[in-house]
């Protein structure tokens, strides 16, 4: 029971509860934050399936089982986020989609790799904790200077002040 609640909810809140005030980079790009939504519509499909089949499941299985689609009509949620389920492998321009389920399906990871060409691109990884991380080449810069996420407050400046 408790799962179900916590999945009503996921699915209701899940971009507030997912990112929410938190930083999650320069996801400036719009493309990335359809990335970022994608992978949080993977999450919520992912706890739902773990729920009724007890196990985490492929992308082709969260297809077939109907989970993605009703995590995808799910109202309001997801709103804007136009996903071809017939062609899950690059589901964005640009961005291959890997999902990886453990051999014993208590555990997955959802990779989101950038093949735009440019070298210091991100890409954003997931996996059964919902959380969402950013990377990109360890060649490149460290940027230091990350924006909020869309429709959360930006972050304050830092303090002058000493302890």
């Amino acid at each position: 029971m408790l799962i179900r609640i916590l999945v009503a909810v996921f699915l209701v809140l899940g971009p507030a509860l997912a990112i929410g005030e938190h930083r999650i980079g320069t996801l400036g790009d719009v493309t990335q934050q359809k990335g970022a939504h994608l992978i949080q519509l993977l999450n919520a499909a992912e706890l739902q399936y773990r729920e009724n089949h007890d196990s985490f499941a492929t992308i082709k299985e969260l297809r077939a089982s109907g989970v993605l689609q009703r995590a995808i009509n799910a109202p309001g949620t997801w709103s804007g986020l136009k996903l071809d389920l017939g062609n899950l492998e690059y589901p964005l321009a640009n961005y291959r989609l890997t999902v990886l389920v453990s051999g014993d399906r208590n555990s997955y990871s959802v990779a989101l790799i950038n093949h735009s060409g440019q070298d210091c691109a991100t890409s954003l990884f997931s996996n059964e904790s919902a959380l969402i991380w950013h990377g990109r080449n360890i060649q490149c810069p460290i940027d230091s200077t990350p924006t909020a996420y869309p429709n959360t407050p930006a972050a304050p400046a830092p303090s002058e002040k000493g302890p």
